[in-house]
């Protein structure tokens, strides 16, 4: 039995743009408390909701089908790596990717998505459990559907109807 696929998703309602996620990921992943070195962002949509993006595992990812030199290629696990020697720094994956989760390295000059601390064993990453304001969940697609059909129940009926 295979496990189901498992995202990193942002509650904008929660998240306050602190950046300890970003700081947890860039000790994870680069061993140095540069947020820039991040795979998860924290990007201010609309002019008041903050919210962490980072890599959706895509079945079949466009950013991988952009690359002009094959540089990404798609892990068993479903993370997003990059063949430094193969990128040239063109970016085309940046403007592929629907979720704005791939960046430049700002030191390397290269393109960098790899959430490869995302485990098959359904261990949370570090920025999700980072998050002090629990902003953060690791979740499947039907988990988090689920919590959305809760949600907008038990905000259409009173409190004392409560779905849990």
């Amino acid at each position: 039995m295979t496990l189901e696929k498992r995202v990193i998703v942002c509650d904008y309602n929660k998240c306050n743009r602190c950046g300890i996620c970003e700081t947890e990921c860039a000790m994870a992943m680069e061993e140095s408390l540069d947020s820039s070195l991040s795979r998860i962002q924290v990007a201010i949509t609309e002019s008041i909701h903050h919210m962490a993006i980072a890599c959706q595992l895509c079945d079949d990812p466009p950013c991988v089908k952009s690359c002009p030199r094959g540089a990404l290629l798609q892990s068993e696990s479903g993370s997003i790596l990059v063949n430094e020697d193969k990128c040239t720094g063109c970016m085309w994956c940046i403007n592929a990717c629907d979720f704005g989760a791939i960046m430049p390295n700002p030191t390397k000059k290269i393109a960098f998505c790899d959430v490869s601390c995302i485990k098959t064993s359904g261990e949370e990453p570090p920025c999700v459990k980072a998050c002090p304001y629990e902003a953060l969940t690791f979740s499947t697609m039907d988990e988090l559907s689920s919590k959305q059909r809760k949600d907008v129940i038990n905000k259409l009926f009173s409190p004392r109807l409560m779905v849990s």
